[in-house]
């Protein structure tokens, strides 16, 4: 009787989501609109008048967002300045960026050297606000984007830049200056070695994802929990051969938006409806406690996780609740161990720099045990 319950509150629940927007035609629906939004967007910006390209990406391009949610604009401007991981990636005529890394850089993070266009050499002399020369002579392309915060200031009406994470704007919504690499870093193929049952993702999608690259997106890396996940920032002047400038400024952080979209495009409506739905009692129930610092992000992981390591058949309407069920739990799981993996990036702790560690017991007391 329990379980016949619980597939009637399933099912009213899948046509309580249907009803304010969560369906198939809907998804698809948001999905083409703003696939075709980006196409419509290869814009020129004026910082040294170079193409640029945009991406949308978060709820909206993946159709897992009603109009109660009121979720943000997640907007990334892709730069024409190409990222290399080696000097046989090398192309002439343009200006690159190769990545600089050891093991003792935080993980997810690396340093940016500018590379000549005329030759495969590295640059020696420093051209932009942005850009710092380290001790060894190398110059790094920091993460304070100074000529793009100038931009950003014009635009505001406040004459103040809005900062959230790698994002610089001067509204609310999130748009981040990134660059990209076509090949992908040792850890940022975690997905295609670890150990999985195998059914999701398929393969077809794993080969589609293999070949998108990743971006480089200016955020630093903390491991402070009391960092603000908002302020507001001014420009920073950076100086050439400023001993004293922090080296937190020169770290860039993969970021692996495109692949995390593709897994997006290959959940089913039933899977939507479940990562809708947990999104809705994060809103409702966890950010009371904690506010955004338990994002979306954390939900999206552990939904696709959950996917991952349950078998397919689970994902019935009728089996809606449990779905839920599984997803929380592995949260759960998560807060208790103080740690959550990222999906596609090896080495990364998702909770590091977010959550105290008093909140955790606090958060997954509200959750499955």
């Amino acid at each position: 009787m329990e379980q016949q319950a619980e597939q009637v509150l399933s099912l009213r629940l899948s046509r309580v989501l249907e009803d304010i927007g969560v369906n198939r035609n809907m998804i698809a629906m948001r999905r083409r609109i703003w696939l075709m939004r980006e196409k419509s967007q290869t814009i020129n910006v004026p910082l040294d008048g170079r193409n640029t390209k945009f991406y949308h990406f978060g709820s909206q391009s993946e159709g897992t967002t009603t109009l109660g949610m009121q979720s943000d604009l997640d907007g990334l401007i892709s730069t024409d300045f190409p990222v290399i991981l080696d000097w046989d990636e090398w192309q002439p005529r343009k200006y690159q960026l190769l990545v600089v890394k050891t093991d003792q850089f935080p993980p997810q993070h690396c340093w940016l050297q500018w590379l000549r266009r005329d030759l495969p050499l590295p640059m020696t002399q420093v051209q932009r606000y942005s850009d710092v020369m380290d001790n060894e002579g190398r110059v790094l392309h920091t993460n304070s984007l100074v000529e793009l915060n100038a931009v950003i200031r014009q635009l505001s009406s406040s004459g103040e830049v809005v900062q959230h994470g790698p994002s610089r704007s001067f509204n609310e919504n999130d748009f981040v200056l990134a660059h990209h690499c076509r090949s992908l870093p040792n850890e940022c193929q975690f997905l295609f070695h670890r150990p999985r049952p195998g059914h999701w993702p398929r393969r077809d999608t794993l080969a589609r994802v293999r070949q998108v690259g990743v971006f480089l997106v200016p955020q630093r890396y903390s491991e402070c929990p009391s960092r603000p996940t908002r302020c507001r920032s001014t420009a920073l002047h950076v100086t050439p051969n400023n001993p004293y400038y922090p080296q937190s400024n020169y770290e860039w952080r993969f970021s692996t938006s495109m692949m995390e979209r593709l897994l997006m495009f290959d959940m089913n409506s039933v899977q939507c409806k479940t990562y809708v739905f947990i999104k809705i009692l994060r809103k409702t129930f966890l950010k009371p406690v904690v506010g955004d610092r338990l994002s979306t992000f954390h939900m999206k992981t552990a939904m696709l996780f959950t996917i991952e390591t349950y078998p397919p058949e689970i994902w019935r309407e009728e089996n809606l609740v449990q779905c839920v069920i599984y997803c929380l739990t592995t949260l759960c799981r998560w807060l208790k161990l103080k740690h959550c993996p990222h999906y596609t990036i090896d080495r990364v702790n998702l909770l590091t720099g977010k959550l105290f560690k008093h909140e955790l017991p606090i958060l997954s007391a509200k959750l499955p045990p």
